[in-house]
Formats: structure tokens, C-alpha cells, sequence
């Protein structure tokens, strides 16, 4: 990779390189998450593919990151007049890291296009970590079983430990019972 990161052989031979490419497979991402339930209205993302450094600089958590969302909107008595989002991904990403990738910045999307920006970390990456890992598991690749499976042994208190609370909400509840719970929590 032009940052100095290793990518092997196989994951190169899949990896996103053109931005008509990633938006492609961005937006048959979110077309999977609408038919969940998910969904952001309008959805017109301004979309790029990005190097790590311009990622770093973009969000400075701290925690290496494959993508970040953003969004603007302009507010008219209390209802969203304006929602403008953006989406940049990581140059050369392998396609099953690509989307999930994709479906977790969707979600975070979906949460800003609710104006939910004031809700739990652990809730809110747990539950993009759901978003990504429900899309995953429409896949027969072995890279999208592996990511699904590190997902659970994540143990990052909000990626992993919020991912694990937020999946057995779903489980118990269903995909719509866990998207009308984080739609009104905020812990």
C-alpha cells in the first residue's frame, strides 16, 4: 500500500482502488440495509476514497479506523431541512473489508440523519459493528465469516462489547425491536 501498510496477495487482488467502484458497492451496501430496516433519506452521499494519513487527520481517536462519516444538516424548527453526508473509506481496502466498512459508516449515518449524535458509544459502535456484521452474513466468502467472527472477539468496550450487547438485543428482539430501541436510548 502507498502508506507502508502490508496487504497480502489475495486481499490485494480484491482491494478498492477506484472511486466509481466503492460507491458502487457502498450503495449496494445500503440497498441491504434498507431492505433491514435501515434507512437514510435522501441518501446521496458525497463518497472518496482516502489514504491513511488524510484518515488519521479526518478522525483522531486514536483507534485505526478502515473509514469515517460525516454529516451537516440544517435544522428549521426542529425538523431536518438540509442533511448532507460524507463518507471516506480507506484507498485499497479488500472488498469484504469495503463493505462492512461501508455498512458500519451507513450506520453511523443513519444515527446523524436521526439527529441521535448524543447516544452511548458503546451503543452506537455496537450497533454499526451490527449493521456491518448483518450484512456480512449474506456472504459465502471465508473473509466475511472471519470478520463476523472477530466482531464477537473484539474486546474493546464499545466496538466489541457494545457489538456483543447490541447483537443479543437483536437476537431477542429482531432487527426492527433493536432499531426501535436505539432509536429512543441513548445508554
Amino acid at each position: 500500500m502507498q502508506d507502508g501498510q502490508k496487504i497480502c496477495t489475495t486481499c490485494f487482488k480484491t482491494a478498492v482502488n477506484d472511486v466509481s467502484e466503492g460507491k458502487k458497492i457502498l450503495t449496494d451496501t445500503y440497498v441491504q440495509l434498507e431492505a433491514l430496516g435501515i434507512t437514510i433519506r435522501p441518501f446521496n452521499p458525497d463518497f472518496a476514497l482516502i489514504e491513511r494519513p488524510d484518515l488519521k487527520r479526518l478522525d483522531n481517536t486514536g483507534r485505526e479506523k478502515q473509514g469515517t462519516a460525516r454529516f451537516r444538516r440544517t435544522l428549521i424548527n426542529g425538523k431536518i431541512e438540509n442533511f448532507e453526508m460524507q463518507i471516506f473509506l480507506l484507498k485499497e481496502l479488500p472488498y469484504i473489508n469495503f463493505i462492512s466498512t461501508s455498512a458500519h459508516e451507513l450506520m453511523h449515518i443513519w444515527f446523524y440523519s436521526r439527529g441521535i449524535t448524543d447516544a452511548a458509544p458503546a451503543l452506537v459502535e455496537g450497533s454499526c459493528n451490527l449493521a456491518a456484521w448483518l450484512v456480512l452474513k449474506t456472504r459465502r466468502e471465508p473473509e466475511a465469516a472471519y470478520l463476523m467472527q472477530a466482531f464477537f472477539k473484539d474486546r474493546h468496550k464499545y466496538y466489541g462489547r457494545g457489538f456483543r450487547k447490541m447483537h443479543a438485543l437483536a437476537a431477542s428482539r429482531g432487527v426492527p425491536g433493536w432499531l426501535e430501541y436505539i432509536s429512543i436510548r441513548r445508554k
